[in-house]
């Protein structure tokens, strides 16, 4: 999640459509995963990074609660 360069004890496994998209929204965020002799510049890429991953995560919750609600919405019996 960090980079192997930058934390490599932090390691989430992706599906590869997940670890694609992941790459993807790094790079439109300017994240640079390139290997830095500075720890704390390192660190500071792995925690941007970590941000995100976990904006995926709320992103997949909203999508959930999204199609629960919509699947509900329609389920309702029409009075």
């Amino acid at each position: 999640m960090g980079g192997r360069k930058h934390v490599p004890w932090l390691f989430l496994p992706f599906c590869r459509v997940d670890h694609a998209d992941f790459h993807r929204r790094c790079e439109q965020a300017g994240i640079d995963f390139r290997k830095t002799k500075n720890k704390i510049l390192g660190l500071i890429r792995a925690l941007k990074a970590m941000l995100v991953g976990m904006w995926m995560v709320a992103d997949a919750i909203e999508k959930q609660v999204k199609e629960q609600s919509e699947d509900l919405q329609q389920n309702e019996p029409n009075t």
